[in-house]
């Protein structure tokens, strides 16, 4: 054993340790720190726990509003787990329920395939991947609304709204798909969205 160069504790060399690999504990240190703070680790779900709390209120400006308490189903891919691990952490930000109003509305992760005809839901969630024709035909036939974290997936009217709370609220509400499923908003919540 060498004795490294800024210390005199002894560096033990072998396969797995060369000069060339050490990396200094300062820079390991710096280097996680940075992984940490950086918005793509901040960001695990397409919908963070801020929008979740944006979209509870925009539930109360739906016209008619949420009266009751209810379910909403956090929709994900089945056989894809970073869409069922995305709809898990979305419905984990519901926590025990999300007050609207006088109503709770609780979350539950769905498999696509198994959301029916939307019936026993309030409104639809749609993690990673999850917008599509399926989810809208549900949305379009139960008269629900359908809430994500991917605009070019409200764009393409495979979802009717979507919210993002960093660094400013922007909501995106794609005026054919809420109208194909029946959605009305409050006079005073138009002004506050994009509609396209």
């Amino acid at each position: 054993m060498r004795p490294c160069p800024s210390s005199t504790r002894p560096v033990a060399r072998g396969p797995a340790s060369s000069p060339r690999t050490r990396i200094p504990p300062v820079a390991a240190a710096g280097a996680l720190a940075l992984a940490l703070l950086s918005p793509s680790s901040a960001r695990a779900a397409t919908l963070s726990p801020k929008d979740v709390q944006v979209l509870g209120k925009v539930f109360a400006f739906l016209d008619p509003a949420v009266a009751t308490d209810g379910l909403s189903a956090v929709a994900y891919v089945g056989g894809d787990e970073a869409s069922r691990a995305d709809a898990e952490a979305i419905a984990g930000y519901f926590g025990d329920g999300l007050r609207v109003g006088g109503a709770t509305l609780r979350a539950k992760p769905v498999d696509v395939a198994s959301l029916g005809d939307g019936s026993g839901f309030v409104a639809i969630v749609a993690a990673k991947g999850a917008s599509g024709k399926a989810v809208m035909a549900v949305a379009t036939s139960h008269k629900i609304l359908c809430a994500s974290g991917e605009l070019d997936q409200v764009e393409a009217a495979r979802c009717i709204m979507a919210i993002r709370s960093d660094p400013k609220v922007e909501i995106s509400v794609n005026r054919g798909a809420a109208s194909a499923a029946d959605i009305g908003f409050a006079a005073a919540f138009r002004m506050m969205i994009r509609e396209f």
